[in-house]
């Protein structure tokens, strides 16, 4: 690959490959090339990253107006290599073609998710990524928000990307990206509430995804084992909830199949709705896996285990 890297620079003189010795995290090669660069924006995005040619107009836009960092909209490119690549490709447009951009709409916040992003280069030189944090892109976010920066959420801002595709690379991505998100809610929890440049709704907002998000992952499985309960002291199989739980749970599937609508409807037009309507079916299963991981992410944060483990594509 450095061969590889080498000979792009001959061929291109406007490319510059950089070697970052002895790096062991995402953060440290990201500082480096900050270090270097010049102009006015600057483009951040994963090797596995195609971007659309169009991006570069779009993303303009918005950096010539108030916003500071511009996060596009990743679609996955393996989506067909298997059942679960399948499942993220449906999950990640859930996630960028509904939820951020919900966010965006309805209180002009979003995050950068660590590739396909556009920045005004001088803001990103004022920061830098956080070696120990092992989701530094939701950490420069919240660091950069509070400092009254913003960021907005174009979902017209294509690139697609390959995911794993089994579930060795799946559970070290999620796992790392779980206890990431767990390392910002403790750091900079309280740097929201006392920021003086985000507005009520944003500091609800974002707790909402760091403080919720890890009560989620504690409860979520607890419906499970207190069913089973009810039926091994009755010694039958019923439903053993009041109206109230009843309807809390109806409301909730609701919502999650509303999401997954909306997906559909604003979808990469390469996606069938066979696969919506397989992720719909097997929903339930795929979120409490991802819970289980999630909670083992956080035992190893209480445990200090903080290796930050590359995600593996096929080749």
């Amino acid at each position: 690959m450095e061969k590889k890297l080498k000979g792009l620079e001959k061929e291109y003189p406007e490319f510059r490959a950089v070697k970052v010795e002895n790096s062991r995290s995402k953060a440290e090669n990201l500082n480096r090339a900050v270090k270097l660069i010049n102009g006015e924006i600057t483009v951040l995005i994963d090797a596995d990253h195609r971007p659309h040619p169009d991006c570069l107009t779009r993303a303009w836009r918005w950096l010539e107006s108030e916003y500071h960092v511009v996060q596009g909209r990743n679609v996955i490119r393996n989506s067909a290599r298997n059942w679960l690549t399948r499942m993220i490709a449906v999950e990640f447009e859930t996630i960028y073609a509904v939820s951020h951009t919900g966010k965006s709409l309805i209180a002009d916040t979003a995050l950068f998710g660590g590739s396909n992003g556009f920045w005004h280069t001088d803001v990103l030189k004022s920061f830098f990524f956080d070696r120990e944090m092992l989701t530094e892109d939701i950490d420069i976010t919240v660091r950069i928000l509070v400092e009254g920066y913003k960021i907005v959420h174009d979902r017209s801002l294509i690139s697609s990307e390959e995911c794993p595709d089994n579930l060795t690379g799946f559970w070290f991505q999620r796992k790392r990206w779980s206890q990431g998100w767990l390392q910002v809610m403790l750091k900079h929890q309280k740097s929201i509430w006392t920021s003086l440049h985000l507005n009520f709704l944003q500091k609800c907002l974002w707790s909402y995804l760091l403080i919720w998000r890890e009560i989620h992952n504690l409860v979520s499985h607890l419906p499970f084992p207190l069913m089973v309960c009810f039926w091994i002291a009755d010694d039958k199989i019923f439903f053993p909830f009041n109206w109230y739980i009843i309807l809390t749970i109806i409301a909730s599937l609701t919502g999650v199949l509303i999401q997954i609508l909306a997906a559909y409807v604003r979808r990469d037009k390469k996606t069938p709705l066979a696969w919506y309507v397989w992720y719909s079916a097997l929903y339930l299963f795929f979120a409490t896996f991802k819970n289980s991981i999630a909670l083992v992410g956080l035992r190893d944060e209480i445990m200090g285990e903080r290796s930050w483990v590359v995600t593996r594509r096929a080749a």
